[in-house]
C-alpha cells in the first residue's frame, strides 16, 4: 500500500490515518493520490480539517468522484424520500444503535429496519451483524455530511429533543431492570447506550435541565456500582448552574461519588439535603448512600437508622435491590463493630427472592466477612464465590470489596503467597477509579501482613500515606488491627519515628 511505503516502519501512524479515513477504499484512494504532491504529514493535517478530502483530478472525469462530499451527496440524491430523510435524521445518534431506537427517535417505527438496511447497502451506514439484532452506525466521514443536511432541516430541534427524551426513558427502564434477575441484559443495555446517554445529557443540560436531572437519577445506581465517573462530572456541571438545575438526581450522583472518594462529610451533607424529597425513590437512594457513609465512618447508630428507613421505603416500593442492600449494610455494620454472629443472624433472616446477581454477590460478601471475623474456615470459599459472581456480572464495586476481604482472609490464615497477589489486584482498581475509600482500606489492611514479613519501613510509608487521605475513622476489628500494627512498628523503628509517621 502507498501509505505503508511512504512511512515504512511506523505502522501506528498509518493505522491512525486509516482510522481517520474510516478505512473506506474511496477515501484511502483520495488521500493516497496526494502522496505525489504532499507529504504524509500534509495529508494527515488535511484530514483534521473535516471530511472534504483533497480533490483527486485523475480519479474520474465525473465531478461526483472527486471528493467524498460530492460522492455522498450524489448517492443521497439517488435515494427515495424516506431513505433520504432517515439519512439526515440518523446523524442525531452518537454511536451504534438498533432499529427499535432509530424507529422511536426518527418516527419511522416498524419501517426503520428496512430503511437502515437500504442505507447500509449503499454504504451510507455501517452494519454490525455480530449480535442477535443488527446495529448500525454512521462513519465519521459520512456523519459530518449528514449533520450538515440535518442542520438545514427544520426537523432538527425536534429530533434532538426526541433523542434525549428517548434515551432518558431507556435509562430509566434499564435502571429498573438492573435491580432484578435480568441484570445482565440491563448492564449490556447501559454499556451499549453510553455514547447516546452522553449526547442526550449534552442536549438536555442546555435545553431541558429537568430532563438532565431525570437522566442522572436513572444513572446513579449503575454509575455507583461500576465506578463510572462521567455522570458525576455531568451532575457537577448541572449543579453549578444553580436554581432548579440542582435537582435530586444530580445531587445523589455527586453524593455517591463523594462517598466512594472518601469525602464523607460532603457525601453526608448532599445526600441529607434530599431526604425530604416527595419521591420515595429519591429518599431511599439517599438512605442507601448515607448507610454506606455510616459504615465508612464507623457510626453504628446512624447505620441502623438509615437501614431501617431504607428497608421501609424499599418494601413500600417493592425494590428488592434496596431491601437486599439494607440487609447487607446492617450485617457489615454488625461485623465491623465486633458482633459477626449477629451479622449472620441478620443475613439468615433475609429471604432471597428476586435479587439481581450483584445483590447475591453482596449478600455472599457480607456473609464471608462475618465468617472471616469468626475465623470460620469456610470464609475463603464464600468470599471467592462472591468475587467470582461479581466478576461474571461486571460489578467493580463488589469485586473491589470482595478482593480485599479475600486477601485479608488469606493473610489471617497465614497464606501470604496467596494474599499478596490479591492485595496487588486490590491496589490497581480503586485508585484508577478515584475510589479513595477502598484504596485507603487496602493500605490499612495490608499493614499487618507486611509487618509479619519484616517490611516495617514500607508499613510506615503505607500508613503515613493512608493518613493523608480523608476516609473516616477506623472501627471495630480494623481499629484493633491498626493498634497492634502501630505498636509493633513503634517497637521496631522507635517511638519518636513511629509517632511522626504512623
Amino acid at each position: 500500500m502507498l501509505f505503508r511505503s511512504a512511512l515504512v516502519g511506523d505502522d501506528a501512524r498509518v493505522d491512525q490515518l486509516l482510522a481517520g479515513l474510516d478505512r473506506l477504499p474511496l477515501t484511502i484512494e483520495m488521500a493516497a493520490a496526494r502522496l505525489g504532491s504532499m507529504t504524509f504529514d500534509d495529508v494527515s493535517s488535511a484530514l483534521l480539517g473535516g471530511p472534504d478530502l483533497p480533490q483527486v483530478s485523475h480519479r474520474s472525469p465525473s465531478r461526483r468522484h472527486r471528493s467524498l462530499d460530492s460522492l455522498v451527496s450524489w448517492s443521497v440524491d439517488l435515494l427515495e424520500p424516506a431513505q433520504r430523510s432517515l439519512f439526515a435524521a440518523f446523524s442525531v445518534f452518537a454511536g451504534s444503535v438498533g432499529a427499535a431506537d432509530v424507529g422511536a427517535v426518527t418516527g419511522t417505527g416498524a419501517d426503520a429496519g428496512t430503511l437502515l438496511a437500504d442505507l447500509a447497502d449503499r454504504s451510507l451506514l455501517a452494519a454490525d451483524l455480530s449480535g442477535r439484532a443488527s446495529n448500525y452506525r454512521m462513519l465519521v466521514t459520512v456523519k459530518a455530511i449528514a449533520t450538515a443536511r440535518l442542520d438545514a432541516d427544520r426537523r432538527a430541534p425536534a429530533l434532538r429533543q426526541r433523542h434525549a427524551a428517548h434515551f432518558t426513558a431507556a435509562a430509566v427502564d434499564a435502571d429498573r431492570v438492573v435491580r432484578g434477575p435480568d441484570e445482565p441484559a440491563a448492564r449490556a443495555r447501559f454499556a451499549s447506550m453510553v455514547p447516546e446517554l452522553r449526547s442526550a445529557f449534552a442536549w438536555a443540560i442546555e435545553h431541558d435541565p429537568a430532563l438532565a436531572n431525570r437522566l442522572l437519577f436513572a444513572l446513579q445506581h449503575y454509575s455507583y456500582s461500576t465506578f463510572w465517573n462521567e455522570p458525576e462530572e455531568w451532575a457537577a456541571g448541572l449543579i453549578a448552574r444553580g436554581g432548579d438545575a440542582a435537582g435530586s438526581g444530580a445531587r445523589l450522583v455527586v453524593a455517591g461519588a463523594a462517598a466512594n472518594q472518601g469525602k464523607l462529610a460532603h457525601a453526608r451533607a448532599i445526600a441529607s439535603s434530599v431526604l425530604d424529597d416527595p419521591d420515595p425513590a429519591v429518599r431511599a437512594t439517599a438512605h442507601e448512600i448515607l448507610a454506606d457513609v455510616a459504615i465508612y465512618a464507623g457510626d453504628h447508630d446512624a447505620l441502623r437508622a438509615h437501614c431501617a428507613e431504607l428497608t421501609a421505603l424499599a418494601t413500600e416500593r417493592g425494590d428488592e435491590h434496596q431491601r437486599a442492600i439494607s440487609v447487607v449494610d446492617l450485617a457489615l455494620g454488625e461485623t465491623f463493630m465486633g458482633d459477626p454472629s449477629r451479622a449472620l443472624a441478620v443475613l439468615d433472616e433475609f429471604v432471597v427472592a428476586h435479587c439481581s446477581a450483584s445483590d447475591r454477590a453482596w449478600l455472599a460478601y457480607a456473609r464471608g466477612e462475618a465468617l472471616a471475623a469468626l475465623a470460620d474456615p469456610s470464609a475463603s470459599d464464600v468470599l471467592s464465590g462472591a468475587l467470582d459472581l461479581a466478576v461474571t456480572i461486571g460489578n467493580p464495586f463488589v469485586v473491589s470489596v470482595s478482593q480485599l476481604a479475600l486477601a485479608a482472609e488469606h493473610a489471617r490464615a497465614g497464606n501470604l503467597d496467596k494474599a499478596f497477589p490479591v492485595y496487588a489486584d486490590c491496589l490497581r482498581g480503586p485508585p484508577r477509579h478515584g475510589n479513595h475509600t477502598h484504596a485507603v482500606t487496602v493500605l490499612r489492611n495490608l499493614a499487618e501482613p507486611l509487618v509479619s514479613v519484616g517490611a516495617v519501613e514500607l508499613v510506615v510509608r503505607l500508613l503515613a500515606a493512608a493518613g493523608t487521605i480523608e476516609r473516616g475513622v477506623s472501627h471495630g476489628a480494623e481499629t484493633e488491627q491498626l493498634a497492634a500494627v502501630t505498636a509493633a512498628v513503634r517497637t521496631q523503628v522507635g517511638d519518636e519515628i513511629g509517632r511522626a509517621h504512623v
